[in-house]
């Protein structure tokens, strides 16, 4: 992790752990892996509670060779936005819900070191918003990515 991006926790939000990583929304901003398995995809886990659309590169080996989109995560019925049979939020409209999560598949090659890092030009594209909290990432072993 480097620059302001850190682990949080949400009280109200039906993550994997209790925490996320957010705060990723300044140019720099970036989470990291080493020693990454080869895989043909990776599976994240992540809320985009903000006015629309983030993005972020995805780096493999110091290159970016993707940009990975964050829809809007929105408030619905489903059984991401509730716990112990209580609503998180009620909130509706436009705007995304950051309580709320959703799984997205990128079918891009990687292994060794990747990172998920924002550039100028990602920031410029979030509209200043932070791009997305990350709850989870998995990798699709080689023969299985969808």
């Amino acid at each position: 992790v480097q620059g302001q991006v850190q682990i949080m926790k949400l009280a109200d939000a039906l993550t994997t752990s209790g925490y996320v990583l957010g705060n990723f929304a300044r140019p720099g901003d970036q989470i990291q892996f080493k020693n990454v398995p080869a895989s043909s995809g990776l599976r994240i886990r992540y809320s985009n509670g903000g006015n629309g659309q983030t993005r972020c590169g995805l780096y493999v080996g110091g290159k970016r060779v993707a940009t990975v989109n964050f829809p809007l995560t929105v408030v619905s019925d489903g059984v991401d936005n509730y716990a112990n049979g209580v609503r998180l939020t009620t909130a509706k409209g436009a705007k995304g819900d950051w309580n709320t999560f959703a799984f997205m598949e990128v079918v891009q090659p990687v292994g060794g070191q990747i990172a998920f890092r924002l550039d100028a030009d990602d920031v410029k594209a979030n509209g200043g918003s932070p791009c997305c909290y990350l709850d989870r990432i998995e990798l699709e072993p080689a023969s299985t990515a969808r």
